[in-house]
């Protein structure tokens, strides 16, 4: 059977880090989530969970000037940075292209930015440490007033349009207390102080004229705006971050919302607990709080176009929640109907450890990093759904060929844990074990049936398990989940063990240490494990093993950057292929088992033909060590993690490069055909382009050599018609030619016309060129002074003997 070698894998996607902390944006059409990460402004795709462009902030030329905060205009495509070094800048987000920069004059950094509609101006508000608010005209750039009637760091400020009066206000929080002013005249309206610790966040009740505010001092507190008095004490007992007003009868809402529900505010609150909570205001009540998150909220962002909340954790996750009003449903009843998840996005991952592809159709990326969560990514639009379980960082994954839906990880708690993937966008714990004495470092899965799995350790053991004699998903939540039963316990290594491999047909398994060795146990017929063979020639750590799909072979990496091939008959090293620079950190068998993928610490992808024992690629996309490598089934598709936070999809282009290479080949034939067809019609104008184009410097010289024997003076007339570059690349044939005395003439003679017609302006690479022209051009005229010297001493010579 005649196997196509791959020889090609190009970058189709990538999946980094977006949001790294800091400041989030909804975009004016509700599309895109402009979100802070490091120095640089990333806009991401609510559709696809893709980073749509970057917004590089350039730094000073002699410090870094990083960003301390951002924000956006509601109805334009203004962005506003504030840096350290106490510089606005204004840019056009959809372009990234900087329009102004200009000096804040606050006495210390900007704490909160906030632009008003394009109706009332475009102006910008800051708010700073020096306890100052300053008000900007974007369109001129210049401050218009500074106000100084808060108290220590300005956390908020908010543009609010009232109605009454018809006057647009600035409301700024600091410590304790909100001062409103009149954004025309800049003086302070109002002053609201109940609170007795900062102010995190404000938002407005437009329905009612109200204002709610929620402090580190664990209330939450409506305002009346037209009296301009307390009205609601909500105690939270927790220091709230970030607040949300929302209603259940705006325009969006289905007509067929509850009438009960009309005229009732509600307040989303979020902050240290790491709970979600929604109270409504009038009853002063607590109606749903949802805990699914791991760290503090610290944002709560509504979109003004869509009803969708972006809730932004500590650890950098963004959640978006959709408010809709289903018919017949209450918010007291039913509040997972109507205000719902809709979608979640890692924005950092720090170090991806493993991934393992999920679903019949592989439409799932579980991924295990720095954190005890495995994150469950859809590949359609790489919205994330957080998997609870373990208690401490999950560092292995394993799946099976023989149920896509089941996954096996390990963590550092010291415990398996099996879980069934319900085929849409969960992950149910059915079985866990805890027998070991440390970490989890390596786990695999039966392939040919699911029979068995197998644990491995840095306490140096491998545990065999006992299949659950059930797969079935729990219908209560109540239910937990069985405890698999050991088979056998092997001390397996001297040292950690680092890899740990099932055969295909079920019936040995391998494991590899940083004891150097690898080693090959039999399962007994699913009872028990059983030392087959040690296998010994690496000089370092093995990182991974591997075995065949088809013949008794397995591959194994190690921390010696070497790749070998072992015969599982006599236990024999076959190949060994050397090409990484660092560790090899992963190998894979592909294309029938024929070639090997590879990942190394070195961060290159590299792709090894068994048969000529090369490399036959190398691929650079990663900046980092690449941890861990999946390979779809169909093997169209490679996905690699790693420690710079990037998750990259490679897809096979061998196809279409095979296609472009025969293309580009019969291109070629056919050029070469014209350009014979244009040197015997004696087109010599043609036929020197065309040659020049496809870079052969001796059919150019043969071109050349005619124009001269047929007329030496329309050599001028044919090199005029050249354009710039290609006269460039005449020269560059010259200088090749004037290396060898047999074509120097030529060659002079091309380069004086060149001179001629380029004598007003000299470009770089006809100096370079002319550089590179001089040392043989010294030795040719050398030459010929030494000719014309022995010529006329022969006529001189001939001369005397005819006298005589």
């Amino acid at each position: 059977m005649n196997i196509t070698q791959k020889e090609v894998f190009v970058p189709e996607s990538e999946h980094g880090a977006f949001y790294t902390g800091g400041s989030v944006e909804w975009s004016p059409d509700g599309t895109h989530l402009l979100c802070q990460c490091g120095n640089t402004v990333k806009v991401l795709s609510t559709a696809t969970g893709t980073v749509a462009y970057s917004i590089p902030i350039q730094p000073l030329e002699e410090d870094t000037d990083d960003i301390l905060t951002f924000t956006v205009g509601t109805d334009n495509d203004s962005l506003v940075t504030a840096h350290k070094s106490g510089l606005l800048k204004l840019w056009d987000w959809r372009n990234g292209e900087l329009q102004k920069s200009w000096k804040s004059i606050h006495k210390g950094p900007i704490s909160c930015l906030t632009i008003s509609s394009s109706a009332t101006g475009c102006i910008l508000a800051s708010g700073g440490s020096d306890s100052s608010v300053r008000l900007w005209v974007l369109q001129h750039h210049a401050c218009t007033h500074n106000l100084k009637s808060t108290q220590g760091v300005v956390s908020v400020v908010k543009f609010h349009s009232n109605l009454v009066s018809e006057k647009l206000e600035l409301f700024a929080a600091g410590d304790e207390f909100i001062v409103s002013y009149d954004v025309a005249s800049g003086e302070p309206l109002f002053k609201l102080q109940a609170h007795f610790n900062r102010i995190t966040d404000i938002d407005f009740d437009l329905v009612n004229n109200r204002l709610v505010s929620c402090g580190r001092d664990k209330v939450l507190i409506t305002w009346d705006l037209a009296t301009r008095k307390q009205l609601k004490t909500i105690p939270a007992y927790e220091s709230l971050e970030a607040c949300a007003v929302f209603h259940l009868n705006d325009d969006e809402t289905d007509e067929e919302t509850k009438p009960g529900e009309t005229g009732k505010t509600y307040v989303l609150t979020g902050g240290e607990k790491s709970i979600l909570h929604i109270y409504e205001t009038s009853a002063v009540r607590e109606l749903y709080q949802t805990s699914a998150f791991t760290a503090p909220l610290v944002r709560i962002v509504r979109c003004g176009v869509k009803r969708v909340y972006a809730v932004v954790t500590a650890d950098h996750n963004i959640s978006l929640y959709k408010l809709s009003g289903e018919p017949g449903s209450s918010l007291e009843q039913r509040p997972n109907k109507i205000f719902k998840l809709s979608k979640q996005f890692v924005g950092f991952s720090d170090e991806i450890l493993d991934i393992a592809l999920l679903g019949e159709t592989e439409s799932h990326i579980a991924v295990a990093s720095n954190t005890p969560n495995i994150q469950l990514y859809s590949r359609k639009d790489m919205s994330c759904t957080l998997v609870f379980g373990h208690t401490d960082f999950v560092l292995t994954l394993a799946t099976s060929l023989a149920n896509r839906n089941l996954l096996l990880s390990g963590s550092k708690d010291n415990s398996v844990r099996l879980w069934l993937f319900d085929g849409r966008k969960s992950l149910q714990c059915i079985a866990t074990a805890a027998t070991h004495t440390k970490s989890i470092t390596c786990v695999a899965l039966s392939q040919l049936s699911t029979s068995f799995l197998v644990s491995a350790s840095q306490d140096s053991t491998l545990k065999f398990w006992k299949f659950p004699k059930k797969l079935t998903l729990s219908t209560t939540a109540t239910e937990s989940p069985h405890t698999l039963e050991i088979q056998s316990t092997e001390i397996g290594h001297e040292r950690d063990i680092n890899t740990v491999a099932v055969s295909p047909n079920d019936k040995l398994i391998a494991s590899g240490s940083l004891d150097k060795t690898i080693k090959l146990w039999s399962t007994e017929g699913g009872v028990k494990l059983k030392l087959v063979n040690v296998l010994r020639g690496h000089r370092k750590g093995v990182w991974f093993v591997s075995f065949s799909p088809l013949d008794r072979i397995l591959i194994s990496s190690s921390g010696d950057a070497s790749i070998k091939l072992w015969c599982l008959t006599d236990f024999v090293c076959l190949k060994s292929f050397e090409g990484h620079d660092a560790s090899v950190l992963r190998c894979q068998f592909i294309n029938r088992g024929t070639q090997i993928v590879s990942t190394g610490a070195d961060g290159l992808l590299k792709l090894w033909s068994i048969k000529s024992s090369a490399c036959v690629a190398t691929f650079d996309k990663h900046s980092l060590k690449i941890w861990t490598m999946a390979i779809t089934k169909d093997e169209n598709q490679i996905i690699t993690g790693g420690a710079d936070s990037l998750l990259v999809t490679w897809r096979d282009a061998t196809e279409e490069t095979v296609t472009e290479r025969i293309a580009l080949a019969q291109q070629g034939v056919m050029q070469s055909q014209q350009l014979d067809n244009l040197i015997n019609a004696k087109e010599n104008v043609k036929a020197l382009k065309l040659a020049l184009k496809l870079q052969r410097p001796h059919t150019t010289l043969k071109i050349i050599q005619n124009i001269i024997q047929e007329d030496e003076s329309s050599l001028k007339h044919c090199l005029n018609e050249l354009h710039e570059d290609q006269k460039e690349e005449m020269l560059k044939c010259a200088v090749s030619w004037n290396t060898n005395a047999k074509h120097a003439y030529a060659a002079q003679l091309v380069l004086s016309v060149l001179l001629e017609l380029q004598c007003n302006m000299v470009s770089k690479p006809f100096q370079s060129s002319l550089e590179a022209l001089l040392p043989y051009t010294q030795r040719h005229f050398a030459r010929l002074s030494q000719l014309n010297q022995d010529v006329h001493f022969l006529k001189y010579t001939t001369n005397l003997m005819k006298t005589q």
